[in-house]
């Protein structure tokens, strides 16, 4: 049966209708996931002391399995032009993080054995790598990332965005998600190598703008730990 002309007319509005619909739906999650970065930007430039409990998983792609499970607490204070102080305690395998700005120590406690060296230069030891990203403005990730809004997702029954990062410059990184809950707290970060491995690092019991304890930013390792300098 031949269709009428207006049913033509009809057929191709709703077509052009759809296609907008999607254009316009398409420039909104990427509106919004801007919004998202701009509210975890200043989130974190108001935050002055956290305190968190983690979680830190590593998958190898290839063997199918994981090959790191631990648990750890962090104590955090955002300091200048981007740094902070770190304090983190390991458990199963035993290690101790600790960052001064731009100075670590990695402690291993098992074989007594600590790494000594500079962020700046090193490959972000002990989930320092993911804790990056409470220190990032906006401009420093959309310079480097394109932002995708995956949609809402809850977390321990906290509402949250669901974020991807894609590299828009050379990367080791394949791709990088974020949760972030509406506040614009870091809640879960998962970074996908381009083997496709898999490091995720998780917060929960999260504690802002506590009073904290100076001295243990003050924490050095055992005088007869052995020291690796990278």
């Amino acid at each position: 049966m031949k269709q009428s002309s207006s049913n033509r007319f009809r057929s191709g509005a709703f077509s052009v209708f759809v296609l907008m619909l999607f254009c316009t739906s398409g420039a909104f999650a990427q509106g919004y996931a801007i919004g998202v970065l701009e509210r975890m930007q200043d989130h974190n430039s108001a935050l002055r002391t956290l305190t968190a409990d983690l979680r830190r998983e590593k998958k190898d792609s290839g063997l199918r399995l994981k090959t790191l499970d631990q648990t750890g607490k962090l104590s955090y204070v955002p300091a200048e032009a981007g740094r902070a102080y770190v304090f983190i305690e390991w458990r199963d395998p035993e290690e101790v993080l600790l960052v001064v700005k731009s100075t670590f120590w990695m402690y291993k406690k098992g074989i007594n054995q600590y790494y000594y060296g500079s962020i700046d230069k090193s490959n972000k030891p002990g989930g320092s790598d993911a804790l990056s990203f409470l220190t990032k403005s906006k401009k420093e990730l959309t310079d480097e990332y394109r932002p995708v809004w995956l949609g809402d997702v809850k977390v321990e029954g906290t509402e949250a965005d669901h974020m991807r990062l894609e590299p828009k410059v050379e990367s080791k990184f394949k791709s990088i998600e974020l949760v972030i809950d509406k506040q614009g707290m870091l809640l879960k970060i998962s970074i996908t190598e381009k083997n496709n491995d898999t490091s995720t690092l998780s917060f929960s019991n999260i504690k802002k703008d506590v009073r904290l304890n100076a001295d243990i930013f003050r924490w050095r390792p055992p005088s007869d730990a052995k020291k690796i300098d990278v």
